[in-house]
């Protein structure tokens, strides 16, 4: 809340209040009415809330003509100690490929109403009988979000970092007319190599959103770009935007109209 006690009344503010409760994903459902104060001039706001799990653990097991079996599990608490910060662990793989994953999210960083996140991961993706060479992918990041306008308008500005390596397993590659076969491309022949991508970024986000996880009204937007070269081997300027558009069409029968663009 924005407001506290004492404050004057003001709807857009409690209104606020209870988008930002309904989004953190804590609450089965929130309820959020007003009632006549000990005089005319005095209102009291009652907060009703349902708490639901924050945490899941979840296991996963499929099949791909590429890898064969593969299988992950994953565990993620939406608010870790009960302090809102959000922790993910997970790995996977199968016979020929390996994932491993760690994220953190710290919402209220230092006090303050920015999130701090940190990631690290790690690809492995050797050879079989549809994928001719081994790759290997090792990086991480962090990032701050910052708040412009409220919540409606956030900047984030991140930092990542990442190694591939791409090698041959059968030393094919050294002949170079093995790279005009069907086993091996000139463009996977010339990836070959240990490569260090060292780069930072920004993005933009306007959420105007009902709830984030099933809208009915709203739009969400962002903006961003990724400048790779600080330091490391690659260079590359990297632009992405998306917008989502939401409307209730029929409230009676829960149909939703929505229209989306990326690039």
């Amino acid at each position: 809340f924005d407001i506290a006690e004492g404050d004057a009344f003001n709807r857009a503010l409690v209104d606020k209040a209870e988008r930002r409760l309904r989004n953190l994903g804590f609450f089965e459902k929130v309820s959020v009415t007003t009632q006549q104060g000990s005089s005319p001039d005095r209102v009291i706001i009652n907060v009703r809330v349902e708490e639901k799990a924050t945490g899941e653990i979840s296991f996963g097991v499929g099949y791909s003509t590429v890898d064969g079996v593969i299988g992950d599990v994953s565990v993620t608490e939406k608010n870790f100690l009960g302090r809102g910060q959000f922790v993910k662990v997970a790995v996977g793989g199968g016979a020929d490929t390996q994932t491993y994953e760690f994220r953190f999210v710290e919402p209220f960083f230092m006090g303050r109403r920015v999130a701090l996140d940190l990631d690290v991961y790690r690809q492995v993706e050797n050879e079989n009988d549809y994928r001719s060479y081994d790759q290997k992918k090792t990086g991480g990041g962090f990032g701050f979000t910052l708040p412009l306008r409220e919540e409606e308008l956030t900047l984030r500005l991140f930092y990542n970092i990442f190694q591939e390596e791409n090698s041959d397993p059968d030393n094919k590659s050294t002949n170079i007319n093995n790279c005009n076969t069907a086993d091996l491309s000139l463009a996977i022949c010339d990836s070959f190599g240990t490569y260090l991508t060292s780069l930072v970024g920004y993005e933009l986000k306007y959420n105007t959103l009902d709830q984030n996880l099933n809208p009915s009204d709203g739009i969400y937007a962002s903006f961003g770009q990724q400048f790779a070269g600080v330091g490391g081997d690659s260079y590359y300027i990297k632009t992405e935007a998306q917008a989502r558009a939401y409307k209730e069409i029929l409230a009676d029968y829960g149909l939703v109209g929505s229209v989306s663009g990326r690039g």
